[in-house]
């Protein structure tokens, strides 16, 4: 299968992870679900801003929407190395999009369950399949930048 498939299935993975998470957090308080759903479309949001911003890949973005996401929130492409504040924003933003619910999910365990499997496989499909296929040498995750 080529790497945009498994691009979009990591993208499903991980919008099925954050579905759940939003559920649970709905069951617990309305605004909990709506306040981690925005929580999530923000970290998005900043992540493809900041980091699919810079990448020389977007236009062939294994992943297949974020890189037109990225050609509209910055136009300009400036390639350039990923300084460490915009590795470690990424890297905040994501742990706190999918490690905060395990605050509420606790309390659902088939959701914890399924929430969890999710994020593996998701986490699997990228590192095995769409990160390698990626020419982004900029991109610390890319097989380009070995």
């Amino acid at each position: 299968m080529p790497a945009r498939v498994y691009g979009v299935l990591s993208l499903v993975t991980f919008a099925g992870a954050v579905a759940i998470a939003v559920w649970a957090g709905w069951r617990e308080s309305p605004a909990l679900g709506v306040g981690y759903a925005a929580l999530a479309l923000v970290s998005l949001l900043v992540i493809v801003a900041v980091f699919c911003g810079k990448c020389a890949a977007r236009d062939r973005c294994g992943h297949v929407v974020l890189g037109p996401i990225a050609r509209l929130i910055r136009k300009e492409l400036k390639v350039s190395p990923y300084t460490s504040l915009e590795l470690t924003l990424t890297s905040v933003l994501l742990a706190l999009t999918f490690v905060l619910p395990l605050g509420w999910l606790w309390r659902y365990p088939l959701a914890l369950g399924v929430y969890a499997l999710f994020l593996v496989l998701g986490a699997i499909d990228v590192g095995a399949r769409v990160c390698p296929a990626c020419n982004n040498a900029a991109c610390p995750l890319s097989k380009a930048s070995s």
